[in-house]
Formats: structure tokens, sequence, C-alpha cells
């Protein structure tokens, strides 16, 4: 029988569920059919949803990634993996956020409101530093999948955000001291530098590593290979590369239109390189040169999004 370790996952189970066709008319045996579809689903995925990667750029003010992340960390944490990596751009649009896009900026109000700075005064330092304060964010929703007492540690730089968080969440500097039961969990906000650090800090914790803020070398996930990248969204040229845990690695080719299709899947963790080349080879095979995010004319131009 087919068990779903997270009920809120269940929404994104049924996105992937074929439609019913028209002409059945809403019955008990419809009810019941469409019932009996979901669970051999999910029994084909192995009981648990695999997913797809959160829709661009709602899945960031929807509550999709929040559904996604936590139910892949639970579902690792099922496994036994005490080392886990959930990595993807904080805001919606991070390459553009320097630029202040209509969309950051909705983004950066629904994240004050939801840390309690909807004041002017604390909207400024939000609108200032929206990276650290929406890492702060995430690092609240997903506190509450971890086991155990929660510390929470952070660089220097992004303090001020983390000291945002309360709800009994703890928050150091990255370079103090943490203290960290061995049935609780070590939470560190875009450890980029410091990974042996924190992991040696953690003892035999649980850690989980959030949102590095770039790659200490080329490729997919962090510097230490015990980490499992159990919830990764990452950008590749033409595309995106997305994994949620148990599920496989996925290629995305983003489109013209700003919405993306499924190129490719990998059981086991691919290099870096091999997805950014499957997604060039795809988008140039399909649209040549007119798939540039950028230029006006080549089905870019996305900035004010």
């Amino acid at each position: 029988q087919a068990v779903v370790p997270d009920v809120a996952a269940f929404a994104d189970v049924l996105e992937a569920l074929p439609p019913l066709p028209a002409e059945i008319e809403p019955s008990l045996e419809a009810a019941a059919g469409a019932g009996a579809a979901a669970v051999a689903f999910l029994a084909s995925q192995g009981g648990r949803p695999q997913g797809k990667m959160p829709e661009l750029f709602d899945g960031w003010f929807s509550g999709q990634i929040t559904r996604q992340a936590t139910a892949a960390i639970r579902a690792a944490r099922a496994d036994g993996i005490t080392k886990m990596e959930v990595n993807f751009p904080p805001v919606p649009n991070l390459e553009e956020v320097s630029f202040g896009t209509v969309l950051n900026q909705k983004f950066q109000v629904l994240v004050s409101k939801d840390l309690g700075l909807a004041d002017k005064k604390n909207y400024m330092s939000v609108k200032r530093d929206p990276v650290a304060y929406a890492n702060a964010l995430w690092a609240r929703r997903f506190a509450s999948a971890c086991p155990g007492a929660v510390t929470i540690v952070q660089n220097a730089a992004d303090l001020s955000a983390g000291k945002r968080l309360g709800g009994g969440v703890k928050e150091t500097g990255m370079l103090s001291r943490a203290s960290v039961g061995q049935r609780g969990t070590l939470l560190a906000v875009n450890p980029v530098g410091r990974w042996s650090q924190v992991d040696q800090q953690a003892k035999d914790a649980t850690v989980l590593m959030l949102n590095s803020a770039f790659s200490e070398g080329y490729d997919l996930g962090g510097p230490l290979g015990e980490y499992e990248q159990v919830y990764l969204l990452r950008r590749v040229s033409k595309g995106w590369v997305y994994r949620g845990y148990p599920g496989k690695w996925q290629a995305y080719l983003e489109r013209p239109d700003g919405g993306v299709e499924l190129v490719e899947e990998y059981a086991e963790k691919p290099k870096l390189r091999e997805v950014a080349e499957c997604v060039r080879k795809a988008s140039f095979d399909k649209y040549g040169i007119f798939n540039d995010r950028y230029a006006k004319g080549f089905g870019g131009a996305r900035l004010t999004k």
C-alpha cells in the first residue's frame, strides 16, 4: 500500500495525474476511480510523490516550494539521511534582483509580511537585503520539517535578517560554536566557505545546508560529497535542473514564452556540464537562436516580470 509522507505534498501528486474524460459525470464511481489512479501513481513511484519543478515563478508565492522542500526533507529523514542540502533561488528571478523588478518587489512584500516586518521602517531593511531576508523566511518554514531542536547558524552578513526568525529557533554567528544535541538539527543558512566548519560543529546531529550563495565547484551541490541534495533547483544555460528527494534528477528546457518542459531524467546525480549540454542542445534543436531570456525579439526581455 502506498504511503504519502506529507499530506500537503499530495496536491503536487494530483497535478501529475491525467484528467478524467469530459464525458464522466461526477459520481462515487468517478471519485473512486480517481482515488485508485492516485494510489496506482504513488505505487509506481515507490510510494512517494516525485513531483515536478515549481512553477516559474508562482511557486515562490503559492507555497509550492515550501510543500515540495518540506516533503523532500521528511522523506530523506525517513530514509535515515542526516546530511542534507536544500538549494534553490531564494527569491524569484534571482538574476534580476538588483534591478528591483515588479516580481521581486512583490516577493519582498510577502517576505516582510510573513516575518512581521510590514511596517515602513522594517520593510526598507527587507528591500535593502531581499536575499538574506528571504533566506530567513525559508529557514523558518523548513525548520518545522527538521527533527528535534533546531539551531540556525548564519554568516555575519545575514545575522540582522536571522534575528527576525523568532519562534524559539536559535541563531548564532557562523564562526561561533553551535550547541546542538544529537537529536537536534543544525540548519546552516548560506554556508558558503563554511561547510566543513558547520559539519564539524554538528557532530552526530542532523545537518541541513540551505541556499549556499554559490557553488564552490562547477557541479551540482556543495563541496562535501556525503551531503544529499534533497531539494535542488538551479538555473543552467537555457533551462533548469531540478531534484526533489527521492525523485529523479530532471533537466528542463525554458521556452521563449517563459514556460518549461521536461527534456531528460537521470536516476543518478548527473554532472552539471552534462545537464547544461543536454538543455542547450534541446533549445537549439527546437528554437535555434530564438530562445534568449534577455534579448527583445528573441523570446526574452522578461526583466519586468
